[in-house]
């Protein structure tokens, strides 16, 4: 998701857009709040393994997912 796109984002200056609506889909935006509140009701744990995987991808796309 993030990793084939982000050369080509930083060599054009572009926000990723496409790559923000797909996160925000996959609840990446949401991953500490409770299910019942909307999100994804995920652990400590379960976040830094996910932001470890995003952040390998593009730590600038991570940052703006975060």
């Amino acid at each position: 998701m993030i990793l084939p796109v982000a050369a080509q984002h930083d060599r054009d200056g572009t926000f990723p857009v496409d790559v923000m609506e797909k996160a925000h889909q996959q609840g990446f935006f949401t991953p500490l709040v409770p299910k019942k509140y909307g999100g994804q009701g995920l652990g400590v744990l379960d976040n830094c393994i996910l932001s470890e995987e995003l952040a390998a991808g593009c730590m600038g796309i991570y940052v703006s997912i975060s």
